[in-house]
């Protein structure tokens, strides 16, 4: 199903900080337990025609000081504005509504891959660059979340689905090294 992206971008002057960056205890924080039906909270709507919805978040908050960068890229489902009709849930589904989330994973740990591969050269530029970067990696997740609504016809085609959670799973294992939320950077002047 559809998902939709909540995006936070907080830019703070903190210095060294960063641990303290606010997580929204109301969402689901990606880690490798997976959801189950009861995470999806609000009712379904009238007139949708598919089963279920997951909404997934990419926070994104930093703190720049300077000499250095520190960003939190964080994934959330949200459980609140996440669905399902009751009358049609199945396993199958469900593993479907997961990658949702898992694809939202991927793209975070690609997000913070590219902010590890970034020359920062001022304080001032810091919010402008990681905008840019992170407009580029919106537009590159929602081709992939919608290539994998439209293969499986949102879950359908058991063949293609059974292929996408293959190679998810393989994109997961090939960026753990990013699956870190918090990625520090220096900026050279």
């Amino acid at each position: 199903m559809r998902r939709f992206l909540l995006v936070i971008f907080a830019f703070f002057i903190l210095g060294s900080y960063a641990q303290d960056f606010e997580i929204d205890k109301k969402m689901i924080y990606w880690s490798s337990t997976p959801l189950t039906w009861d995470d999806f909270k609000k009712r379904p709507p009238r007139g949708s025609n598919y089963d279920a919805e997951t909404m997934s978040t990419i926070d994104i908050q930093m703190a720049v000081s300077m000499d250095s960068v520190i960003v939190g890229v964080y994934t959330f489902f949200d459980p609140s504005s996440s669905w399902k009709r009751k009358k049609k849930l199945s396993k199958e589904l469900l593993k479907h509504e997961q990658l949702h989330f898992d694809i939202t994973e991927y793209h975070s740990r690609m997000m913070r891959k590219e902010l590890l591969n970034t020359v920062f050269k001022k304080p001032q530029t810091v919010g402008k660059i990681i905008q840019k970067l992170f407009n580029q990696r919106i537009k590159k997740w929602k081709k992939m979340q919608d290539a994998y609504d439209n293969e499986t016809k949102h879950s359908t085609v058991v063949e293609k689905q059974l292929a996408w959670e293959e190679d998810v799973k393989n994109l997961l294992a090939e960026t753990e090294a990013y699956a870190e939320p918090i990625v520090r950077m220096a900026i050279s002047n």
